[in-house]
């Protein structure tokens, strides 16, 4: 038997698509590898070693992509990636936002105790009003610049630099008090 990276994609979607299960199963073996490789990048704490219900989502990214792909989109590698990591990234991001505090990767010394609170550590950082909101709605609650910019009525430019300032401040704050 051949090995399945030999096999041209644009075939084995033909035989898929007239109903061969045989060839579905080794389209699926050769791009198991791709997902895996994808779930390898995701950091361990937001998929707490769940790699079963990752590999299955790929799959059915996998499948979809087999639905809707038609070969004038480029190939089916780009094609596929693409939707994969989009869904990753949908499902990081509704993992981040699903818990209202976010942590930092590269410091986990401020993780909560019960007195000082995420919340409240790294507020006094930040003096103007703008910033105050920026903080407990974009950092704490996880809103989107522009819900923020609609609720508020600040334009949104105003707040992307807002955002690049307050970044500034607490990353000079942490490399500080290292």
């Amino acid at each position: 038997m051949k090995s399945i990276f030999l096999y041209n994609d644009y075939e084995l979607i033909y035989y898929i698509r007239d109903g061969s299960e045989i060839v579905l199963k080794i389209f699926i073996q050769k791009y198991d590898l791709v997902i895996y490789s994808f779930i390898q990048k995701i950091p361990y704490l937001l998929y707490s070693g769940k790699v079963d219900d990752l590999m299955q989502e790929g799959r059915m990214v996998l499948f979809k992509c087999l639905q809707t792909y038609r070969s004038e989109q480029g190939s089916f590698y780009n094609y596929f990636t693409v939707s994969l990591r989009n869904k990753f990234n949908k499902l990081i991001r509704s993992k981040y936002y699903s818990n209202s505090n976010v942590y930092l990767m590269e410091d986990m010394s401020f993780i909560p105790d019960n007195d000082n609170t995420v919340e409240n550590k790294y507020r006094f950082l930040f003096d103007e009003h703008i910033e105050k909101i920026l903080y407990d709605e974009y950092f704490i609650n996880g809103f989107s610049l522009n819900s923020i910019a609609k609720t508020y009525d600040i334009k949104y430019s105003e707040l992307i630099q807002v955002k690049s300032r307050m970044v500034k401040k607490l990353k000079t704050y942490l490399d500080t008090s290292k």
